[in-house]
């Protein structure tokens, strides 16, 4: 007999929240969690990539990459939104 307790969670917590976020809001959201680990260098560490690509996305010269967006705790969905034609008016 198992001992494992197979006890069903509530929907809502297997749900994650979605937070729809700009590259600027990402990139302010990086910036918060670099500071908080005391640089760049020591986040980078902490989650195993190279300092390099960090850097660049943090000073805004290269998007946050998924691989960072990661690391921050996001995940990267792509989206469609409807254009509005001349024709729809």
């Amino acid at each position: 007999m198992s001992t494992l307790n197979h006890r069903r969670q509530p929907v809502e917590s297997l749900t994650p929240e979605v937070v729809d976020l700009s590259m600027a809001e990402m990139r302010a959201e990086l910036a918060r969690q670099v500071a908080a680990a005391g640089g760049i260098c020591a986040w980078a560490r902490k989650h195993g990539l190279s300092h390099a690509p960090v850097s660049l996305a943090k000073h805004g010269h290269r998007p946050v990459t998924e691989e960072i967006a990661n690391a921050c705790g996001f995940i990267v969905r792509t989206t469609f939104h409807k254009l509005e034609t001349k024709h729809e008016r």
